[in-house]
């Protein structure tokens, strides 16, 4: 997973550059330099708001927040510390105890707009997590260890589907219920490199990957790369989602920025594909907002889920 850099942060507005990051993008940089990959523990769409309390869960996840020297045990919801947590949650689920390592630089807790973190979600995340895998660039001598980290992840459960045709297939709601953990491998930017090794491999080991394509490259070398041809191919077996035309935060979505942003990629990725891309992501991994113009634009046009740094959500 290589880094990427933009005049755009992922969470503070007034901290724009890699050389002084927000809080969550320097979490993120940190883990850019694995070159398998960084595997997070995200809520999934009927764990979001937690679940029955469960002490020993509890107990887990606080000793596990100690021991990364976090402020608050559990930090709250949707923050940059929780990051770190699930963060280090994802990498404890892959690696023998033997090989574990921070999950990255530990940082101020900052309220997030989802409450505290309850002994429910505690209980949640540890019974039945979703555990994302995202990349951006692959750099071709990392493919072994990136290989091996997608084969690891494959092994840990079923993909999650939000919207199976039948829930015990381990999607959707059952994502609360059912023991294990679900998994979702992700490739963003639209890098040519990685979105053709991951869609073969995804393919050969039976997992279904999506893929966030930009359409204008940026500033960062090989994004956008992969052509609307090669996207064909690649929706045969895996989800294309949405992720903007330029790669921009949901905050810069302003009514004139509404076509080239959001209704011009859908319409393409339905040209592609066939039909209209079921979950979106926006640049920094922010969550759901139906006040925000382009998630109200979203929801409007049909899209049904949102893939944050935190979470899988259904919009319903």
């Amino acid at each position: 997973m290589t880094r990427s850099s933009s005049a755009r942060d992922f969470s503070d507005a007034d901290v724009p550059t890699d050389a002084d990051p927000s809080p969550l993008r320097q979490v993120i940089l940190a883990q850019s330099e694995a070159p398998g990959g960084a595997a997070v523990a995200l809520f999934g769409p009927a764990t979001v708001h937690g679940a029955e309390p469960d002490d020993a869960a509890t107990q887990e996840v606080s000793w596990l927040a100690a021991e990364l020297g976090l402020p608050l045990r559990p930090p709250p919801l949707f923050t940059p510390d929780a990051y770190v947590l699930q963060s280090a949650l994802g990498e404890r689920l892959l690696t023998p105890p033997a090989d574990r390592v921070a999950a990255g630089p530990t940082t101020d807790a900052v309220h997030g707009d989802g409450g505290p973190w309850t002994p429910g979600h505690s209980a949640a995340i540890l019974r039945s997590p979703v555990i994302a895998l995202n990349y951006h660039d692959i750099d071709p001598e990392n493919r072994p260890q990136a290989e091996a980290m997608v084969r690891r992840v494959a092994a840990l459960g079923p993909t999650l589907d939000p919207w199976p045709a039948d829930p015990a297939a381990g999607g959707g709601d059952s994502a609360g219920t059912l023991p294990g953990p679900r998994i979702v491998v992700g490739f963003y930017d639209g890098y040519g490199f990685a979105g053709r090794f991951g869609a073969e491999l995804c393919a050969e080991l039976g997992v279904r990957a999506t893929f966030f394509p930009l359409f204008e490259p940026t500033d960062e070398s090989g994004c956008a790369e992969l052509t609307d041809d090669e996207l064909a191919e690649i929706a045969r077996h895996h989800e294309i989602g949405f992720h903007t035309s330029s790669h921009v935060t949901p905050e810069e979505i302003t009514p004139d920025a509404l076509e080239r942003e959001v209704f011009g990629p859908l319409r393409r990725i339905e040209a592609i594909t066939g039909r209209m891309p079921r979950l979106a992501a926006w640049r920094g991994g922010a969550r759901f907002d139906p006040r925000r113009l382009g998630d109200a634009a979203l929801v409007e046009a049909g899209v049904r889920g949102m893939m944050s740094n935190w979470s899988v959500e259904r919009f319903d």
